[in-house]
């Protein structure tokens, strides 16, 4: 028997802040800035004195400039904050982890088909749910349409338990799922995950990630941040040839045309990075836990997890179709090592890693 983990055990207690960059759109309050919800970067479209040029003023409470913090990063000086903003693309570390297989991984052989044995566990206690529903895609794209398949998992031993019957899940075929409660008070906050692969032969093993309603209304009492309704979370794993996660590296969201090499970035979302699996507002890159996380990210456009930085070779860079290597526009030191393709769903937490070898190694023997 197989067991293969959706390794991506956010500690989502504390992912993210708010931001961004301009967008067309209305402007309420006429600050000049458009609300977040509309895709601009003003956390509050009814108030013109809090926008993301005003000035913080430390311990009133109130966000004034929109980075999700009601005080200034480094003191009273707003300008003190880029020092500490994760997404300014400053690391000078070249990225860690093993690269061997950039650039020879052989075409994916599907697998076997047979039975999955499923468990969902939410992913701060490691602890099994009871009664969660399951919801899977089996052309990996959650937003096609209704699910193909739907179960419950046990509220009884082997608690937390489900099982997708032969005949569905294809060794090395990637497939997507939908984990949530439908209790009131909902007990676990709708995740969905993408690229989930099964290797080996059947009977296959698969653990889901859940996310409790408790760690997600954590978050503005533990990094300051007050998720916008209709809007999503998009977060990953960077992880290397050995599946191990990666260091030293950034990250981003928006449209990436492989055909020239431009990136259109994604409004008003702000990226934070993780230390020791633990989030951090000082962290300004990716730490060796390769955890990456943005919130407030605009629903319903297919989109791209993107991970940029100095290479150990300009040969682990990613190119364009035409063979020139994508650096990026804000720092020519780092390119692009990775992405995934993502389309968020709103109020839910979305998950796609970034994997240097996108499938486990036995399906590409």
């Amino acid at each position: 028997m197989n067991h293969f983990r959706i390794l991506l055990a956010l500690p989502l207690a504390s992912v993210l802040s708010i931001g961004g960059c301009a967008a067309t759109g209305a402007d309420e309050d006429e600050d000049g800035f458009v609300a977040i919800a509309d895709g601009g970067d003003d956390c509050n479209d009814a108030d013109a004195t809090i926008n993301p040029e005003a000035d913080e003023v430390a311990g009133d409470g109130i966000d004034s400039n929109c980075d999700g913090d009601d005080n200034p990063v480094l003191g009273d000086d707003d300008d003190d904050d880029d020092a500490l903003e994760p997404g300014v693309f400053d690391v000078t570390d070249t990225v860690g982890g093993v690269w061997d297989c950039v650039g020879n991984t052989p075409a994916v052989t599907p697998g076997a088909v047979g039975v999955l044995n499923g468990l969902v566990e939410d992913f701060q206690e490691d602890t099994p749910v009871a009664s969660a529903f399951v919801e899977l895609w089996l052309n990996n794209d959650p937003s096609t349409g209704p699910a193909d398949l739907s179960y419950q998992t046990s509220n009884s031993p082997p608690v937390g338990t489900f099982e997708v019957e032969d005949g569905f899940i294809q060794a090395c075929v990637p497939f997507a799922a939908r984990v949530y409660t439908d209790f009131d008070p909902q007990e676990t906050y709708q995740t969905f995950q993408v690229n989930i692969v099964a290797a080996g032969t059947p009977p296959f093993d698969a653990t889901l990630n859940s996310v409790s309603f408790a760690t997600y209304n954590l978050l503005p009492l533990t990094v300051g941040v007050e998720p916008v309704a209709g809007l999503g979370i998009a977060a990953g794993r960077f992880r290397d040839c050995n599946g191990d996660p990666v260091g030293n590296a950034e990250a981003s969201v928006g449209n990436l045309d492989l055909d020239t090499g431009e990136v259109t970035e994604a409004a008003g979302y702000r990226m934070r990075y993780f230390l020791d699996e633990d989030p951090n507002g000082q962290q300004t890159h990716i730490s060796d836990d390769g955890l990456f996380g943005a919130l407030n990210v605009q629903p319903g456009e297919r989109q791209n997890l993107m991970v940029w930085g100095i290479p150990q070779a300009e040969a682990h860079c990613k190119t364009t179709t035409g063979g020139d290597i994508i650096w990026s526009t804000d720092n020519d030191a780092l390119c692009l090592l990775g992405f995934s393709a993502i389309v968020v769903q709103p109020d839910s937490v979305n998950i796609a890693n970034v994997d240097l070898r996108p499938v486990p190694e036995s399906c590409t023997q």
